[in-house]
């Protein structure tokens, strides 16, 4: 009965609802899956992120993850600026730690500890309960024979950029608190040894890690895209390389830089975070617009 009552309310989101539903059967057979997805920033496979979440689209994709057992504490995060394309990548994350809060307005928020698991690519979306929900397929490396075989020297070549970049971080005195790096590999685990795949995936999450440390170009994105084990590893040695010129560059040439940097991240981040809202408000007046004897209760 509850259930007939909101199709009818709401019939646009029971149809994407029920076709969400229909896709799931298909999606495990072709190693793929239904995930819903936030928009926000792009994640690397292990890294950990604290999420404050107070938007009402994302607080009640938050509801469903916690309630939903099929999800597993799961759900899709993707970069802001793909918006969720068809054909971009993001990476799955599970939900490790969450509280409920209550905002300022006396509504529902959640404080939300996550963790990287797994790359994905989009195959299509659907609007479900004011956020996207996606099918996905589960990315994984197609290397070449020729990239197979380049692939073990481009691997030494970074373990061992990767050993001087920690160093030198260390001896320039580039963290931002004490012990930063310590927690960085703590929370990625071990160096992987045979995976290059994964070997690749966690350089980049080591040079470009949550929060940032802002010494390093972020190549988070390009690193969940490629499907080449070989490009892979070339991208994050040629940024760790980047990285430690950078580190090594006369202390007040660093400092100016780091300031530079960390500028236009707060700069970047205030933007997209005011784009955000607008879009809510946006979509808000859409609702508001289309149900009022709703939003008047």
């Amino acid at each position: 009965m509850l259930a007939e009552a909101l199709a009818r309310l709401y019939p646009d989101e029971a149809r994407a609802r029920a076709a969400e539903e229909e896709d799931r059967p298909r999606a495990s057979a072709r190693q793929t899956a239904t995930l819903p997805l936030f928009l926000l920033d792009s994640v690397l496979p292990g890294q950990e992120m604290r999420l404050h979440v107070f938007e009402p689209r994302y607080v009640a994709l938050t509801r469903r993850v916690l309630s939903d057992p099929s999800l597993e504490r799961r759900f899709g995060m993707t970069d802001y600026e793909a918006q969720a394309r068809a054909g971009s990548f993001g990476c799955s994350v599970r939900i490790l730690e969450h509280e409920e809060v209550r905002g300022r307005h006396y509504n529902t928020n959640y404080n939300l500890r996550v963790l990287g698991d797994r790359r994905f690519r989009i195959h299509r979306t659907r609007l479900v309960d004011g956020y996207r929900s996606a099918q996905v397929e589960w990315a994984a490396d197609v290397p070449s024979e020729e990239e197979e075989s380049r692939a073990p020297e481009l691997a030494e070549s970074l373990r061992t950029s990767l050993g001087e970049w920690q160093r030198e971080l260390l001896s320039g005195h580039h963290e931002r608190f004490a012990g930063q790096l310590e927690l960085i590999r703590h929370n990625l685990g071990p160096q992987p040894t045979d995976d290059l795949e994964r070997l690749g995936l966690w350089g980049a999450a080591l040079i470009n890690p949550l929060p940032a440390l802002g010494v390093a170009p972020e190549i988070r994105r390009r690193a969940l895209e490629l499907t080449s084990t070989a490009a892979r590893l070339e991208l994050v040695r040629g940024a760790c390389e980047s990285s430690r010129e950078y580190l090594r560059a006369p202390t007040g040439h660093a400092a100016l830089r780091m300031l530079f940097h960390r500028c236009l991240s707060l700069v970047l981040s205030v933007f997209f975070g005011v784009l955000r809202a607008a879009r809510a408000l946006a979509e808000l007046a859409v609702g508001s617009a289309r149900h009022p004897a709703v939003i008047a209760l």
